[in-house]
């Protein structure tokens, strides 16, 4: 039987057993076979005699042959009730197990005989009167079953045939060395004052006796220190733990897993209560290591300094006083151009403050305060209050007066310097931004208090007020010319989803990041003829061809929208459409946006539900963080459901961005209209062949119509004109609570 690269226990089967052992030298010669094979019979028969421990041993000298060139012709530790032909054949089942067993380690092999030789055969303590054994050390016990022989003992002693003979010692049962005698082994102690045997066993953490201190937690600590701050004498460690350097029996102070502060260790106490061994830490403290010390803080802080100044300095330069008070000839009541002003004002006081005037591309006009009509308050924004009004501009050369309607985004009198100067920043950052489905800034008021933005505003509402009109379930439905209510499709939807992905690719395009992409941000235009302002929402007669949907940036809170944000140090914030690492660690960027834009689909396919509308801010929260996502609402198929997935994910990178999403809309898109397309024709088709029947009045659905009404929520549909369980103050998707889904969430148009 082969047991290793380079070792073999048993070379053949034959009138005797040859044990080769490179290393050993041949020393076990040769062993009969007829042992071998009588002693597992009389192993399976059971007849082998059993180690009583209550017998008295005698010596005598070793005659056998398979440890013959281990111990010679010493005397041996035989008990009353055995004999030395007994004992070999109990020896002899166990190696002849070995042998036939699996493949054995070679590093294993060099140590198995002699230790069961030792454990059969124990030498005489030849120092003492009376008969002793010397028995293997514990050490080199504990260290081959826990490393060196770890799997072979195991093996071994869960042997069907070895498990009740005995053969295979217990490591706690062997001596435990108190101390080291001058010849390098280990003294058993006061019961026996004989030596234990050393295999010489290589330690798998060695003890460094040179080591007087420790450092960090002591973890790496292997000295020789054994007792306690309080002087108490540390306890052997037990031989079940699973750190390596615990093995072997003894006593010495260590810190395994750096579960405490510096090395510690058992003492002797009921509890097994433990102490902090007194261990000095180290003091490494040199001047020459520390050298690079002595160049690296000066340079550090003279840097430091360097940049300090040229921040300040920077900041000096670019300056920019935005409401500094000017002369009042400056103001004018018509619309000036900005690149013309430079021109008009000569005064050296306006000359100075000219380059501290925000960048503004041609075709964006400043005009006066005279020239703004404020009508009533939208809500409050970042920098200021924000207003609904109209712009006064002569357009023609008659003189004629043209007015304009605008949102105007105000700058707060008692603003810092800081916050003026951020709102000029927004200002040359918007002014360039041109796209059809994004709010466009008009025209600026920066010399007069209080400063402005003019945004367009021909728009009848904002979306989430438009959802809700058109939803089946509202209470006030749009209805067309002839009282026919007019619902929002699949066809709506996407072509709603589509604008404003396209107004988003074109702003992260610009580097632009939006922060609060929500449906109340943003805003619809109806084309209609005949329709007053505000019931253009609600009384629309061709609604799919003429809406038109963009993109605002108001920043507006509103009363009726109070709950919406929350503040979060003394900023509001729309937690609800939040991405996580925006709620954790205040970042916004367009990854950010894009979850968003996810929260704003599930909106628009769930007809204006407000998201996770039957939770608190702070539960609102601890969804988003636990990734607790919203489920999808009934009218949303499965693969836009899964484009709003997408923008979920947890990781930003992972997250499609805008010009991503807007290409799968698209194709959501055309798919919907192929199979609209097929579905007509069939429908057609079948119509030609019954003439009998009258045209019918019902909407064409097609096999992309999303449901008759409900909402998925965990798998169960829940009408949403009646109770929507969302979430409780516990946590989780279930709740007593109940909210009609159609009266959950109404603001003011913005």
């Amino acid at each position: 039987m082969h047991l290793g690269p380079k070792h073999s226990l048993i070379a053949k089967l034959g009138p005797y057993i040859t044990v080769l052992e490179a290393t050993w030298q041949t020393m076990l010669t040769a062993m009969t076979v007829a042992v071998g094979i009588m002693a597992l019979q009389r192993l399976l028969s059971g007849q082998l005699p059993e180690f009583e421990q209550s017998d008295l041993g005698f010596c005598q000298h070793y005659r056998g042959v398979a440890c013959s060139q281990l111990i010679g012709n010493r005397t041996v530790y035989v008990k009353a009730s055995m004999t030395l032909n007994q004992m070999e054949e109990k020896l002899a089942a166990i190696l002849t197990i070995l042998a036939t067993g699996k493949e054995m380690s070679p590093e294993c092999h060099k140590y198995a005989v002699p230790f069961f030789c030792y454990v059969m055969f124990p030498p005489c303590d030849d120092t003492i009167p009376y008969p002793v054994p010397r028995h293997v050390c514990r050490d080199d016990c504990d260290t081959l079953e826990a490393s060196t022989c770890k799997q072979e003992m195991l093996s071994a002693r869960k042997h069907p045939l070895l498990a009740n003979q005995d053969l295979v010692p217990e490591c706690e049962e062997l001596p435990s060395p108190s101390h080291q005698g001058p010849s390098g082994t280990f003294v058993v102690g006061k019961d026996h004052q004989g030596s234990c045997i050393n295999l010489s066993v290589p330690r798998v953490i060695q003890v460094d006796h040179d080591a007087t201190c420790f450092e960090g937690k002591g973890e790496h600590y292997r000295g020789p220190v054994s007792h306690t701050l309080s002087s108490h004498q540390c306890q052997s460690w037990s031989p079940a733990v699973k750190y390596e350097e615990l093995s072997g029996g003894h006593n010495y102070c260590r810190n395994p897993g750096g579960v405490e502060t510096q090395p510690w260790c058992f003492i002797a106490d009921p509890h097994m209560k433990k102490e902090i061994c007194d261990i000095p830490r180290c003091e490494h403290f040199s001047l020459a290591e520390y050298t690079w010390l002595y160049i690296f803080l000066p340079s550090l802080v003279a840097a430091i300094l360097m940049c300090v100044l040229l921040v300040l300095w920077c900041k000096r330069q670019r300056r920019k006083t935005c409401t500094s008070k000017l002369s009042p000839h400056s103001t004018s009541a018509q619309l000036i151009p900005i690149h013309h002003q430079s021109s008009i004002h000569s005064h050296p006081q306006q000359i100075e403050l000219q380059k501290f005037m925000p960048r503004i591309p041609l075709g964006i006009h400043e005009v006066s305060t005279q020239s703004i009509h404020f009508l009533h308050e939208l809500g409050d924004g970042i920098f200021g209050k924000v207003f609904r009004g109209e712009m006064h501009h002569p357009r023609s050369a008659n003189g004629t007066t043209v007015v304009s309607p605008v949102a105007i985004k105000t700058l707060k009198e008692n603003a810092s310097t800081a916050t003026r100067q951020e709102f000029c920043r927004e200002v040359e950052t918007v002014a360039v931004l041109q796209h059809p489905n994004v709010v466009c800034l008009v025209a600026v008021c920066l010399r007069e208090e209080p400063l402005c933005m003019l945004f367009e505003y021909m728009f009848q509402c904002d979306l989430h007020e438009f959802l809700l009109v058109h939803s089946p379930h509202s209470d006030i439905s749009a209805r067309s010319d002839d009282g026919t209510p007019q619902i929002l499709e699949l066809s709506d939807f996407l072509a709603i989803s589509m604008q404003i992905a396209s107004g988003m690719e074109y702003l992260s395009s610009k580097r632009y990041v939006h922060r609060d992409l929500a449906a109340r941000n943003c805003l619809v235009s109806v084309e209609t003829a005949a329709t007053s302002l505000s019931q253009s929402c609600i009384n629309t007669s061709s609604l799919m061809d003429n809406i038109l949907v963009k993109i605002s940036d108001l920043g507006v809170s509103r009363h009726s929208c109070a709950s919406e944000y929350f503040r979060i140090r003394n900023t509001l914030l729309p937690v609800r459409w939040m991405a996580p690492e925006s709620l954790l660690y205040g970042t916004f960027t367009t990854e950010s946006d894009v979850w968003s834009f996810g929260i704003l689909l599930w909106e628009i396919f769930s007809y204006g539900i407000r998201p996770y509308f039957n939770c608190d801010n702070q539960e609102v929260i601890d969804l988003i963080c636990t990734h607790q996502l919203l489920p999808r609402p009934d009218y949303c198929p499965p693969y836009v459901y899964a484009i709003i997935n997408d923008c979920w994910h947890d990781t930003p990178s992972h997250r499609p961005n805008f010009k991503e999403i807007y290409n799968r809309m698209c194709s959501v898109q055309t798919l919907h209209e192929r199979t609209f397309s097929i579905s007509h024709s069939v429908l057609t088709h079948n119509s030609s062949h019954q003439s009998s029947t009258g045209p019918s009045n019902k909407t064409l659905s097609t096999n992309l119509s999303c449901g008759t009404g409900n909402i998925l929520v965990n798998g169960t549909a829940v009408r949403q004109n009646g109770a929507f369980p969302f979430c409780s103050s516990s946590a989780g998707f279930v709740s007593t609570k109940m909210i009609p889904a159609h009266r959950t969430h109404q603001c003011e148009q913005v």
